[in-house]
């Protein structure tokens, strides 16, 4: 009973014009949400063909460990974009890796909480916890790993962040896997 009042007094306040796009929402809801599990099912399929894009370019399996380094290390990516995270995956496997991903700095927290790995790699721009919010974290939780962060949008107020949390490298979007490679290997 509450919700409802509620709704009348919002469509009160909406007025005409508002009641009319509110109506024609409803009126195409089942269209929205096919069009939307339809743009969800293309972005799956996007991810999929990036991954054999990828692998297209790979060396063969059995070559791939030509690269890695003689014990495997663990690194934690930490990235909210699907593509970049399968990127990350496949590319530290070829260079022989352990990998670990994680979508958000909530999740790499907790897997921070569980296991540690020898390297963290982030993305700064990530919803609610960003990436320098994360490394502070990590500071102040003791967790003395190696960090990386790779950003989009590279400012000089960032690399000054960086600097202040002992962050070793700040790589800069679109990467290239000889410019990771080098970067994991100081690390190593």
């Amino acid at each position: 009973m509450y919700m409802e009042g509620k709704v009348f007094e919002i469509l009160s306040a909406c007025g005409p014009k508002g009641i009319k796009t509110l109506s024609n929402f409803f009126e195409n809801e089942e269209e929205l949400l096919k069009e939307g599990y339809l743009i969800l099912d293309e972005v799956k399929t996007r991810l999929v063909d990036f991954k054999l894009l990828l692998e297209k370019y790979l060396p063969p399996e059995n070559y791939r460990n030509i690269f890695a380094p003689k014990k495997k290390k663990k690194v934690l990516f930490v990235d909210d974009d699907d593509m970049w995270r399968a990127f990350y995956e496949e590319t530290g496997h070829l260079l022989g890796y352990s990998v670990r991903l994680a979508a958000d700095a909530t999740k790499a927290l907790e897997i921070l909480s569980k296991e540690k790995p020898d390297i963290v790699v982030t993305d700064i721009k990530m919803p609610n916890i960003n990436g320098i919010r994360l490394l502070k974290e990590m500071r102040i939780r003791k967790y003395n790993i190696p960090a990386i962060i790779i950003t989009g949008y590279p400012s000089e107020k960032i690399e000054k962040a960086a600097e202040k949390i002992n962050v070793k490298k700040v790589l800069v979007k679109p990467i290239r896997i000889r410019e990771l490679k080098e970067t994991l290997d100081l690390l190593n």
